[in-house]
């Protein structure tokens, strides 16, 4: 029966006795002397003895207490100030704890790792009674062990409110922990508790200008290193804006004839008058706004006179040419994906007959209208030219490609070659080969991406210089923002620190931070993201 002790080498079991709802242990201290907390000498001089009760481990899914049977004891140094203390138990109950230290460790991993309400529900499943304020209390009160002295570190944002609250992340860069967590993200806050830590050498951050301020103010002594993946998902951002211009270049014969039939893409002509109507007024909202720029408004004063936000007034002040119809195509079922795609599939082995096409699909089990397959058809002959019906040749355009969106062709421009497929192979040299400065826009950013694949760093001063000399206008705007971060920009084209250790540290605080319903404070969300990795 020892082994359901605390310590069997400090107690002894002296009887169990058993309840409805409990078992109660009855133990008694086997320790022949005990050290005074102060002076630390040993006496065996008992003053008086005394009960404890603490709660232990369930056996079973059953509660346990123990009824502890201790003794008080008289310090043997006469010059000691503690005449009486207390019997201690250093390896597994402390002083004036009510409960042991394996069931503490209980309501630690349990805490820490579900928080409240959720922790006190899985503890009463397992036989213990534990109210949520008191698994919050103890995870507040737990202290952060002593950690090594920081010297590369990352920094970023997280929400506490999605778009309206924000705090500041800090990361370990060498052992991938969370090292602290801020309640905002003003430069005067990050760059304090910089300011605290004058050991750090590193420090590595994404684009954002309040986190380069900050540690500009705070660590004047460590290296800034820009994040790679952002420097390319703002090279995308610029690329993806400059498509938005060469919308042309972007649509295929087949599209533009699927944009004249509303039908084929699931819109009844009402919605697309609304559409159209939607464009309009986005043509004039373009111009009133181009308007007032040149009468030399700010930006602020556009947005209250239009009644619009100004990240919209930003985005038409952006514009070169008023922006072109977008049009959002329905989700189709997965029976009108099959009808399309059988539909050009026998188109380029050579079928041009609606009927027959209908005909099959109804043997094969299809239940879709001959008008669908109708249209489809018809579309495919606008394209191609193809007009009889009793032609069996194959067609030599193949199934049609679609238009790329400005984000896809924005990705496409950045993706390694050796990792694209074939058919994107073809669409990019479709799209290459559209104007000559698509092609030199595509070698400026493939040059970019082989030096942040790379690490090569000191390619950077002839990428510039070929950028502001021949490239478009979103690349030269670019390229004069990365000079306004040289230093950080270059650390990160050639040091090997990033910020996806800080980004998956932020996607666990997210887990964490929804657990508690939008009610967790700061002080519980630190203790819950720090203290697991700190131990």
């Amino acid at each position: 029966m020892d082994t359901i002790l605390p310590d069997p080498t400090c107690f002894a079991l002296q009887k169990l006795r058993a309840t409805a709802h409990e078992i109660v242990a009855v133990v008694c201290s086997t320790q022949t002397t005990s050290a005074c907390p102060l002076c630390q000498r040993a006496s065996s001089q008992v003053h008086s003895h005394y009960q404890r009760t603490l709660l232990d481990l369930p056996w079973q899914g059953i509660t346990l207490r123990l009824e502890l049977h201790v003794r008080r004891w008289r310090c043997a140094d006469t010059a000691c100030p503690r005449r009486i203390f207390t019997e201690r138990f250093a390896t597994s109950i402390m002083p004036y704890a009510r409960r042991t230290d394996r069931l503490t460790t209980w309501f630690t991993l349990v805490g820490l790792a579900l928080g409240g309400k959720p922790g006190a529900r899985l503890l009463q499943a397992l036989g213990l009674v534990a109210k949520p304020d008191t698994l919050l209390r103890h995870i507040r009160s737990l202290q952060a062990p002593a950690r090594a002295p920081l010297t590369h570190i990352g920094v970023d944002e997280f929400a506490f409110r999605r778009g309206r609250v924000f705090g500041t992340i800090i990361v370990d860069l060498l052992s991938h922990r969370v090292v602290d967590l801020l309640p905002d993200c003003e430069p005067a806050t990050v760059s304090r508790w910089l300011a605290q830590h004058p050991e750090i050498v590193v420090v590595s951050r994404d684009r954002a200008i309040n986190f380069g301020e900050a540690i500009r103010r705070g660590a004047p002594q460590a290296q800034q290193v820009a994040d790679r993946w952002h420097l390319l998902e703002n090279l995308a951002e610029r690329l993806e804006t400059w498509f938005r211009d060469q919308a042309r270049p972007l649509r295929t014969a087949h599209d533009q004839l699927r944009d004249a039939s509303p039908t084929l893409l699931g819109r009844s002509k009402a919605e697309e008058a609304e559409g159209q109507a939607e464009q309009a007024r986005q043509r004039q909202r373009y111009e009133q706004v181009q308007q007032f720029k040149a009468q030399g408004c700010t930006a602020a004063a556009i947005a209250r006179h239009l009644g619009v936000s100004r990240q919209t007034v930003y985005r038409y002040l952006a514009m070169t040419s008023s922006p072109p119809r977008r049009r959002i195509t329905p989700p189709q079922t997965a029976q009108q994906r099959h009808t399309r795609r059988y539909v050009e599939q026998r188109w380029a082995q050579g079928c041009h007959n609606a009927v027959q096409m209908w005909r099959d699909l109804k043997e094969q089990g299809h239940v879709v209208g001959f008008r669908t397959v109708s249209r489809w058809v018809t579309l495919l002959r606008k394209a191609t030219g193809i007009r009889g019906y009793r032609s069996t040749e194959p067609s030599p355009l193949g199934p049609p490609s679609t238009s790329l969106t400005p984000r896809r062709a924005a990705r496409l421009c950045l993706k390694d070659p050796a990792h694209l497929r074939r058919e994107e192979r073809q669409v990019l040299a479709d799209l290459l080969g559209q104007a000559p400065e698509i092609q030199t826009t595509y070698d400026h950013v493939q040059a970019f991406g082989r030096m942040v694949r790379t690490r090569s760093g000191q390619d950077l001063d002839a990428w510039l210089v070929e950028v502001e000399q021949r490239g478009c206008a979103p690349l030269r705007a670019y390229a004069a923002g990365l000079r306004k971060d040289d230093s950080a920009v270059r650390a990160g084209l050639t040091l090997p620190y990033s910020q996806g250790v800080v980004e998956g540290n932020v996607h666990r605080l997210k887990l964490i931070k929804r657990s508690g319903y939008g009610k967790m404070g700061l002080a519980t969300l630190r203790q819950r993201v720090v203290l697991p990795q700190a131990s």
